[in-house]
């Protein structure tokens, strides 16, 4: 997950991009964290989507993340976020675990 999200933060893997699309399936918990192999929390979903905006060669163009990970002991159906140019809102659905 570190060598991912060093490489989607560089600025010259989105030069030439017109838009941003992500999916992710990976294991996360009750803080919104993505779990890495070892079960440790490996980038917070939250800061995902706002360190992605920030990145200045993706300014101004579409932004899509799709992120399917569970949020603690119940199950949950997906979480996806959707970055737009002037905006950042995420949505969830399904059963948050407590």
């Amino acid at each position: 997950m570190k060598t991912l999200r060093r490489e989607l933060l560089d600025q010259e893997t989105h030069r030439d991009a017109a838009m941003f699309l992500l999916t992710v399936i990976a294991h996360g918990n009750d803080a919104d964290d993505l779990m890495d192999a070892s079960e440790a929390p490996a980038w917070n979903t939250h800061e995902m989507a706002q360190e992605l905006s920030s990145v200045e060669t993706l300014r101004g163009k579409p932004k899509v993340l799709i992120i399917q990970a569970c949020r603690g002991g119940e199950y949950s159906l997906s979480t996806h976020s959707v970055l737009t140019q002037c905006s950042l809102s995420t949505h969830h659905t399904g059963v948050q675990g407590r």
